[in-house]
Formats: C-alpha cells, sequence, structure tokens
C-alpha cells in the first residue's frame, strides 16, 4: 500500500515539475528578444514583468499550499502509527510508576471527551445488565409457577395416596372387627 502511494506521489511531483516548466518555457520565450538599436517600451516591459512574477508568485503558493496539507497529513498518519507502536510503553510504564499512573487518570478523567466515553460506556452495561436481570426475573416466574404446579401435584397425589390408604384401612379395621365378632362368637358357642 505505501508503495503504491509513494509511486503516486512521486507521479504527481514530475506532472507539478513538467506544468511548472512549461510555464517558465513560455514566460521565456514570451520575452522579447533584447536588440540594441530597438528600444522596448518601458511600461509594457513593467506590465509583462508583473504579470510573470505574479503567475510565479501563485504557483509558489499553491505548491506551498498543497505540501503544506501533504505535509499536514504525513505528520498526522506518522503521529498515529507512534502513538500506536509506543501504546505498549506507555501502559507498561503507568503499571510501574504509580505518580504517573495517578497523573494520567487525573488527567484523563477531567477530559471531557473520555468522561463523555465513559459515561456512554456504563449507560451501555448498565442497559444491558437491566435486561439481564429482567430476562432472569422472567425465568424465576417461570420456575416459580413450575415449583408451585410441582407442589400441588404432590399434594393431591399424596391427598389421594392418604385417601386410598385410609379407605384400605378402614377396610381391614372392618376385617378386622368382622373377624374378632366372629371369634367372639366362636368363643361365646363353645
Amino acid at each position: 500500500m505505501t508503495l503504491l502511494r509513494f509511486i503516486g506521489e512521486f507521479i504527481l511531483q514530475v506532472f507539478i515539475t513538467a506544468i511548472v516548466v512549461y510555464f517558465l518555457f513560455t514566460w521565456w520565450d514570451a520575452l522579447p528578444e533584447y536588440k540594441g538599436e530597438k528600444i522596448i517600451d518601458p511600461v509594457s516591459l513593467a506590465n509583462t514583468f508583473m504579470v510573470f512574477v505574479t503567475f510565479i508568485v501563485v504557483i509558489a503558493t499553491v505548491a506551498i499550499s498543497i505540501g503544506a496539507v501533504f505535509y499536514a497529513k504525513q505528520y498526522s498518519q506518522a503521529k498515529e502509527r507512534i502513538v500506536s507502536e509506543n501504546l505498549d510503553e506507555v501502559i507498561q510504564v503507568l503499571t510501574e510508576k504509580p505518580e504517573i499512573r495517578n497523573q494520567f487518570i487525573d488527567k484523563m478523567l477531567n477530559s471531557p471527551g473520555i468522561q463523555k466515553g465513559i459515561t456512554e460506556r456504563l449507560e451501555s452495561l448498565n442497559s444491558n445488565v437491566t435486561e439481564q436481570v429482567n430476562v432472569i426475573d422472567e425465568k424465576v416466574v417461570a420456575i416459580d409457577s413450575k415449583i408451585l404446579v410441582m407442589i400441588k401435584q404432590e399434594i393431591l397425589d399424596y391427598e389421594e395416596r392418604v385417601k386410598a390408604e385410609t379407605e384400605s384401612s378402614e377396610l381391614d379395621d372392618t376385617e378386622l372387627q368382622d373377624q374378632f365378632r366372629q371369634l367372639d362368637d366362636t368363643r361365646e358357642s363353645e
């Protein structure tokens, strides 16, 4: 990627140089030849000189402006690259030296942009936690209702077993009472 960028910048520089050389040769050809016997009008010569000097100044201004924009862009890219390359070293220094770490944290927390970012991040985390709590509450309510249904079913099953056992024990008691009566009757008859 950088090779293509350098090639493009080189082509741009060659193009700009060709335009400047073209204008210089055009200006040179437009200058009248000096002949000793021919008298040149000084006003015309001064006017021509001012026009061409103006062109040169404008071209120089445009070239300097383009160079300044290009330099600012390169400086910005270099600055970003330097910051990203040195981030590990900065983190290492912050972990090793508490006084620098405290200064860094104070400056960072007092920055309006960072405070806004922290606030947005906290709000995002808070909304995520709230959503998760709501989901958990819904699951707890669903589990509670399932547990209540299971408990009611167990109670009903238990009541049925108790009723069945009570009925069978009543039958057993009745049979036992009948057997005791028969024994009593047989004893009395003896």
